[in-house]
């Protein structure tokens, strides 16, 4: 019998799973790459390989060593940003793919930066540092050439791992410090802020033309930093804005040379111009290809993208099905020891769930976000009904607690303290009791909801009626589950007096 074709995928992770699925109902066999012997997707693949992905040699030598290297039909990733890796492998087995230096185009901030110049590719003004230089130059010399707010960014990492937004000098000398340490090969990206709405494009390419595209819009909060608390579908533009990205996204695909498969970009809308911040030469993370876009469009990006690189044409070519409200939402947590994970209610109840991803489990120690990888959790929701999914979101949200651990002496100093250095930047004002008492805030519940639970928490545990003054006070700074934090330290404290 006649053992059927593998295809290799760089990342057993989440975001690779469903990769792994479309990869079977094509007929395939999948081998897996991953430094981390403990990825999720390590015992769901047929073969498991052990690799930095960061080494192509080392993935090909190990394929050659389990003479694997003949039988494999294509190279594939979603969700990461090895699609360096990706190119030099597949070139390395004779497979279909794009050639290495455009990946590496699309990989490297700096690169991409110098192509989108050249081609005239509306993007933020910039400028490189290395650790070298920057402990060499004189700062303000270095940054005359740009105006502040500024990004700092690494060039060659994801998940906005080390990018923060500077307003001066003083600021920008910790953010390089913080983006060299975050970036492989100690060089920083400085660029100008691009004020406006983000956005995320899904695509997919066959001899230089886009065959497929979706757009979301993203929500990103807590300044300086860049944390998406998620993103949603459809994108809120109209056909002449989205026409408009669509057209910039297109001339920057062209200007790093991607003429195959897919493409993610990173887009942001200025009331009347597109500004292209990143193009990956891969579909995206963040649960959007392989959860968020199929649940919104009916489309299916990850085989489609799949056959491409299997050196075929995509059958179906992905349209449009429907047009689905779909919210992805993150849990960010208080910084502390997570107790437990309680759920007010079944969230599979709710109407228009479709996922809970959790990223944590009791005894992990969270700090607050300040990149994509560092949240709690995420939650899906679909819905034919703009309002069924927004108001499950908040519904979800709402009976989502992660409960603090009150003997983790770490969260104390910044709930006394609000001027401790640890307390996240983002506070007061991302989190902070909402002005008007009604607003829905970040965490799904309403002032008046979070007071409430407190109240009647108290109420159960101690049958007092009323909220300490430091209780209300971390309430209206922090919110519900610092508040609860606050009345369990305190219930604690009474009962071992």
């Amino acid at each position: 019998m006649k053992i059927a074709p593998y295809l290799l995928v760089l990342g057993a992770g989440t975001m690779q799973l469903p990769v792994f699925e479309e990869a079977r109902k094509l007929g395939l066999q999948v081998i897996a790459a991953d430094g981390n012997a403990s990825a999720v997707g390590a015992e769901q693949a047929d073969i498991f390989i052990p690799e930095d992905l960061k080494d192509p040699e080392g993935i090909l030598r190990s394929l050659r060593l389990l003479g694997l290297d003949s039988e494999v039909a294509g190279v594939f990733t979603a969700g990461t940003d090895f699609s360096y890796s990706v190119a030099l492998v597949a070139q390395g087995l004779g497979l279909p793919g794009i050639l290495p230096e455009v990946a590496l185009g699309a990989s490297n901030k700096e690169i991409m930066r110098q192509k989108f110049a050249s081609a005239g590719v509306s993007s933020p003004k910039f400028m490189s540092i290395t650790e070298e230089l920057f402990l060499q130059k004189d700062l303000n010399q270095t940054l005359c050439f740009l105006d502040f707010p500024l990004v700092i960014k690494p060039v060659d990492n994801m998940g906005s791992r080390g990018v923060q937004k500077v307003e001066n000098e003083e600021q920008a000398k910790s953010a390089i410090v913080s983006a060299l340490e975050f970036s492989g090969s100690k060089t920083a990206i400085i660029e100008e802020f691009i004020p406006g709405q983000e956005y995320s494009i899904d695509s997919l390419l066959v001899d230089g033309k886009v065959i497929a595209y979706a757009i979301a819009q993203r929500h990103v909060q807590f300044p300086p930093f860049f944390v998406e608390t998620g993103h949603s579908f459809p994108s809120g533009l109209s056909e002449d804005e989205e026409s408009k990205i669509v057209q910039e996204f297109e001339k920057g695909i062209r200007a790093l040379g991607i003429t195959s498969g897919a493409a993610k970009g990173d887009v942001f809308w200025d009331s009347s111009k597109a500004y292209i911040g990143e193009i990956a030469a891969r579909l995206s993370g963040g649960y959007m290809s392989g959860w968020t876009l199929p649940y919104a469009t009916g489309m299916n990006f990850i085989r489609a993208a799949i056959q491409i690189a299997l050196g075929q044409v995509p059958h179906p070519i992905p349209t449009p099905q429907r047009r689905w409200y779909v919210q992805e939402s993150a849990l960010v947590s208080f910084p502390g020891k997570i107790l437990s994970i309680e759920f007010a209610e079944d969230l599979e109840k709710i109407p228009g769930f479709e996922n809970y991803f959790s990223r944590c489990k009791p005894g992990d120690i969270l700090r607050f976000p300040r990149n994509n990888v560092e949240k709690a959790g995420n939650l899906i929701f679909a819905s034919p009904s703009r309002e069924v999914c927004s108001s499950s979101t908040n519904r979800a949200l709402n009976a989502l607690y992660l409960k603090l651990d009150p003997d983790f002496l770490k969260s104390y100093p910044i709930l006394s303290h609000p001027d401790h250095p640890d307390v996240p930047q983002a506070y007061p004002r991302a989190l902070s009791g909402n002005p008007d008492r009604s607003e829905v805030g970040w965490d799904g519940r309403t002032y008046d909801d979070a007071l409430g639970r407190i109240r009647s928490y108290i109420l159960q545990e101690t049958k007092k009626k009323y909220l300490s003054k430091f209780v209300l006070f971390v309430l209206q700074r922090y919110g519900f589950q610092a508040g609860m934090l606050a009345a369990d330290k305190e219930i604690r404290a009474e009962g071992n007096s």
